[in-house]
């Protein structure tokens, strides 16, 4: 994966008034660069450590009165993090804005003996929440998206849990 940079543009908005009661706006505006780009073998105790995250996060929305922080991915995944990340049948996207890493999503090829084809499909996918509503699960859809075309996949499954409401509305 080529990797693609988008320009976002932040405003931030500061209310001046004047004496006359008429009102204006002072705009600054900051262009974030968000790129997505196909982890490599540097970048595993990021990959799994975001993992750790997503999985936290979602504990915390299936039973907010537990305090669960996850640590299975860090503890148990690095063996197989070796083995999947130069796989032709699977890929691991990150979403960068500037120096932060704020997503992740993975996919895998899965056959479909009977139909006598692969398919695949999306494990995992998270965004920060701090960076939610920004693009950056879009950006990452289209990066498994465009992974699928190259491995000419045309159905691409995504499951989520019943609990996990923001990720239906995605």
């Amino acid at each position: 994966y080529s990797g693609k940079t988008r320009s976002r543009r932040t405003y931030y908005e500061t209310l001046y008034s004047n004496c006359n009661n008429w009102y204006y706006y002072n705009v600054t505006i900051r262009f974030n660069i968000m790129k997505i780009i196909k982890a490599t073998k540097k970048h595993k105790k990021l990959v799994l450590k975001l993992l750790d995250e997503f999985r936290t996060a979602c504990h915390k929305i299936i039973n907010p009165e537990k305090n669960y922080v996850s640590t299975t991915a860090q503890e148990h995944g690095g063996l197989l993090f070796d083995q999947v990340i130069d796989s032709s049948s699977s890929a691991i996207f990150l979403a960068q804005d500037e120096d932060e890493y704020i997503g992740i999503a993975t996919i895998n090829k899965i056959p479909q003996v009977r139909y006598g084809r692969f398919i695949a499909e999306i494990e995992e996918m998270y965004d920060k929440p701090e960076h939610q509503g920004q693009g950056a699960a879009l950006e990452l859809m289209e990066a498994l998206t465009d992974w699928a075309k190259k491995n000419n996949i045309k159905v691409i499954r995504l499951e989520s849990g019943l609990e996990l409401q923001k990720a239906h509305r995605f």
